[in-house]
């Protein structure tokens, strides 16, 4: 097998191939470039939508947002074509979706969306060139991230980004999670960052991450679609992933992003967090550590669980706190997130923020005493019922028996005008008869007559 894809290319050896567990007909290969030690992964599936993504293990090291601010920045220029729009263009003339990115809590992700393989093999050597050699230019920064303006007002694209969410109860509920369950690690940042920390950034901040962290060793290209392996190769064999333009030598040479181990929560913590809202009602999001990012199942299986605990209006999760004539909240949410220690949490949103659990005794009482009267008025209306179906009964027996008195005196009127009938036919065939012997009397006289003559 090896040899196989060893006469296709030249820079990439082939590590190994599966199946995708708990998935069908999803077939894995990897591969890694020898000089840059950059993954490759491959995924064949039928149909016209092909796609690519570079994910690169970012880390966060303080509030900053170094994670968030670069990847807005790489998309600025690079070195060898140092302008801004021209992979949107690009994109528009390869009948792709235009390149999008995102940054997590441990990675940041770069893809591009193509119908037909002929899109993603044209635009993706120029995008690995954008994310790999970036200008990274201080006026870029100036733009991009921060800078006050005439009015003397902080302003940037970031930095209003997360003006409008830091505050938000989504944002304020995440951060304190991630403090209280991943305290001593990475996840313990706001990989956003924090506005007060993006205004302490400057340009080398960002150029020094990015030699840090964006080396290919690092980096995975993971390629989905109808795209054929042989004319991939030829692309990719002639791209050159070099390191970072801001990567220093003396750098340490045994650093691989998350290569320490989280260190384990030994106890349960709770956090009160304010924040501004128009209504009096919060937010409680429970959270527990899970199972590690490669134990597939047991993360499936919680998946499963949670959907359960929460999908629809009979889930249990639903019927306790929401669907109640007093509720203790208007939504819950339940998800495992996927990092390197993964992270299950329980949100509800809507949650009173006084609540008053005599009201709740009450309102309880008062339920019962309700069901007791309901049934009293349900027996009264059956009792009710009862006598209207009896009268109704007697009405209809009376009314059957003045009918059948009627149709007994139609019968009898029938009868009689049946007895008037053959009386009167009588009386006819008797005339007839009388009639019919007058005539044989006079034509037997008249006959005498004529025989004496």
């Amino acid at each position: 097998m090896s040899n196989k894809y060893e006469e296709l290319s030249k820079e990439f050896k082939f590590i190994d191939e599966f199946d995708l567990p708990l998935s069908k007909d999803i077939n894995i290969k990897r591969f890694v470039h020898k000089n840059s030690g950059l993954t490759l992964i491959l995924n064949y599936c039928p149909g016209p939508k092909c796609n690519a993504s570079i994910v690169v293990p970012t880390e966060s090291i303080n509030d900053k947002g170094l994670p968030h601010t670069l990847e807005h920045l790489i998309f600025t220029g690079c070195n060898d074509i140092p302008y801004r729009e021209f992979l949107e263009v690009l994109s528009n003339r390869c009948l792709s979706a235009p390149c999008n990115a995102y940054t997590a809590e441990d990675h940041t992700c770069y893809s591009i969306d193509s119908i037909g393989p002929e899109g993603i093999l044209t635009y993706l050597p120029i995008y690995l060139k954008y994310i790999l050699t970036p200008t990274l230019k201080e006026s870029d920064f100036i733009t991009e991230i921060y800078h006050i303006d005439s009015n003397g007002k902080d302003q940037g694209v970031v930095l209003c980004e997360m003006q409008a969410r830091e505050n938000t109860a989504d944002d304020l509920l995440e951060i304190n999670m991630c403090r209280n369950i991943f305290e001593g690690s990475g996840y313990q940042y706001s990989y956003g960052g924090k506005t007060s920390e993006i205004a302490t950034l400057n340009n080398q901040m960002v150029r020094d991450y990015h030699g840090k962290f964006y080396d290919p060793k690092f980096m995975t290209l993971v390629i989905q679609g109808c795209i054929d392996i042989e004319s991939l190769f030829k692309v990719l064999d002639r791209v050159d992933l070099v390191k970072s333009p801001f990567h220093k030598k003396d750098q340490d040479i045994d650093f691989i992003p998350w290569k320490n181990e989280i260190p384990k929560l030994l106890k349960s913590k709770s956090s009160l967090v304010p924040y501004p809202s128009e209504s009096e009602t919060g937010s409680v999001s429970i959270g527990w550590r899970g199972p590690p990012i490669d134990d597939i199942f047991t993360i499936t299986a919680l998946t499963i669980l949670l959907r359960y605990l929460q999908d629809n209006s009979s889930s249990p999760l639903q019927q306790r706190f929401i669907d109640k004539t007093i509720p203790l909240a208007t939504s819950v949410y339940c998800i495992v997130h996927e990092v390197k220690d993964t992270k299950i949490t329980i949100e509800l949103s809507g949650v009173p923020v006084k609540y008053n659990k005599d009201k709740d005794k009450e309102e309880k009482n008062g339920k019962s005493d309700e069901k007791l009267e309901e049934k009293e008025k349900q027996k009264k209306e059956e009792q009710e019922e009862d006598e209207e179906n009896e009268e109704e009964n007697e009405n209809e027996e009376e009314n059957e028996e003045e009918e059948e008195e009627e149709e007994e005196e139609e019968e009898e009127k029938k009868k009689k005008k049946k007895m008037m009938m053959k009386r009167k036919m009588k009386k006819k065939k008797k005339r007839k008869m009388k009639m019919i012997l007058m005539r044989v009397i006079v034509i037997y006289l008249m006959k005498d007559q004529y025989m004496i003559d």
